[in-house]
Formats: structure tokens, C-alpha cells, sequence
């Protein structure tokens, strides 16, 4: 799949996600992937600089190979709603992760999901021996 399928697949799927939900904050879930590229599109819209992220399946693998640590702010429908994310960079150790790629949608950035997902991040970390380091 290309970004451009990833793309129709997506808003081919699109439906208004009700504001005001209850959310859980959450290590990603492979069901969470077309909540992810959902988020970046609405945020971004075609012009998300790393295509890996209009396309399910490589959000997925990048998550599955610890190359990328993703985290979610997730309705009880299963509706991503925000995430944050923390990835092996171009270091030469390849323990140490960037942060980043904090999102929230619109209609949830008046409640503390990023704040929820900071700390998620800060525990990951933590409990994490293989990544040395974040910045």
C-alpha cells in the first residue's frame, strides 16, 4: 500500500468522532493504526512529512520492531483521539529515542490527554531498559 491508498482507505472510513468522550490513555494496538493515520490526516491533512504514517500496516511494523513506540488517547469505541510517540533516531546508539508527534484532535484539546500521554511516555521510559536515553 502506498500513501495514496492509505489515504482513500482512510476517508473512505471517515466518521465524526463525538467530542466530550471519556478516553484511556494506552500503548498502540494494531487496531489503533487507521486511528493514527485518522489523527494525522485531520491534523495535517496530505503533508504529514513521513509517509509511514498514512499507511496502516507500516505503523504497525514500525511499532512491532520497537523502532517506534506509539501511545494513544483512546475512546471506549476505539476512536484515537491523540497520541504521542517516541522513535529511534539517526544517533549512533540506536537505545536512544526522539519524542514527539503529539497530537490531539480539535475537539480534545481542552482535556488532559496530552498531559496523560506525557506521562505514559515518561513511564515507558522508565521501564524500558533497552532505550538509554530521550530527548
Amino acid at each position: 500500500m502506498d500513501k495514496a491508498a492509505g489515504l482513500a482507505m482512510i476517508r473512505a472510513r471517515w466518521k465524526d468522532i463525538a467530542p466530550a468522550q471519556k478516553y484511556d490513555v494506552d500503548f498502540f494496538r494494531p487496531e489503533d493504526a487507521p486511528g493514527v493515520v485518522r489523527l494525522i490526516t485531520e491534523i495535517y491533512g496530505e503533508k504529514y512529512p513521513v509517509e509511514d504514517y498514512y499507511i496502516p500496516e507500516r505503523i504497525i511494523a514500525k511499532n512491532a520492531s520497537g523502532d517506534v513506540v506509539t501511545m494513544v488517547a483512546r475512546t471506549p469505541g476505539g476512536d484515537v483521539v491523540a497520541q504521542a510517540a517516541i522513535w529511534r533516531t539517526s544517533s549512533p546508539n540506536p537505545n536512544l529515542y526522539e519524542s514527539g508527534q503529539m497530537m490531539v484532535l480539535p475537539d480534545y484539546r481542552k482535556t488532559f490527554a496530552l498531559w496523560h500521554l506525557n506521562k505514559l511516555v515518561r513511564r515507558c521510559v522508565d521501564s524500558r531498559p533497552e532505550i538509554h536515553g530521550l530527548f
